[in-house]
């Protein structure tokens, strides 16, 4: 029932940000009905029509070619990242409705030219929901996320800022929540940063 998307970083040991995707397929699952359009929508870009199905860095455990293993792993932690990425939220004390908004600024800087459009997702996590780990409760840019489709140049840093943002799902322990951001190439979908 889950769809993850694993990146590691060097830095002496691996570092992932392991997202679960419920879809109500094949059989019903309860965390989908807190909000089914971002995992489906996520599902469909990804190509990904039976769950339980693994991604790593936008590439799937089942390509010829690729496979998810501790070689893999430590292969991707040393493959020099296409871009920084700063995640901040700005304090909405104060202003009315605040307990349930969140304004998520994000930060990148190029340290490659990309050769196509760019996506970029902000995903709300939730670290435990009963028996479940890192559960997406929502897609703080839309289900379909941000394109990019800006000319970029080598230290080039741009801010991707959509105001305060809803959260109009569930959420069982705000003390468990988690900001994942992401940038990927729009066509080939490989991440290059996290």
């Amino acid at each position: 029932k889950d769809m993850v998307l694993l990146r590691s970083a060097y830095g002496g040991t691996s570092d992932f940000h392991d997202i679960q995707y419920h879809l109500n397929i094949p059989s019903t699952d309860p965390l989908n009905a807190d909000n089914a359009i971002d995992p489906a929508a996520r599902a469909l870009y990804m190509g990904v029509s039976r769950p339980p199905f693994t991604l790593m860095d936008g590439n799937s455990a089942n390509v010829q070619g690729f496979s998810l293993n501790a070689i893999e792993i430590d292969r991707r932690a040393l493959t020099d990242p296409e871009f920084d990425i700063t995640i901040d939220t700005i304090n909405l004390a104060g202003l009315p409705g605040a307990n349930n908004k969140i304004h998520p600024v994000l930060k990148l800087k190029a340290n490659k030219v990309p050769t196509a459009p760019l996506l970029v997702h902000v995903a709300l996590i939730e670290n435990t929901v009963g028996t479940s780990k890192n559960v997406l409760r929502k897609f703080l840019f839309g289900p379909d996320g941000a394109t990019l489709i800006n000319t970029w140049t080598v230290g080039q840093e741009i801010t991707v800022d959509k105001g305060p943002i809803d959260i109009n799902v569930p959420i069982v322990n705000s003390g468990q929540l988690t900001l994942v951001a992401w940038v990927q190439n729009r066509t080939t979908r490989e991440v290059l940063q996290s």
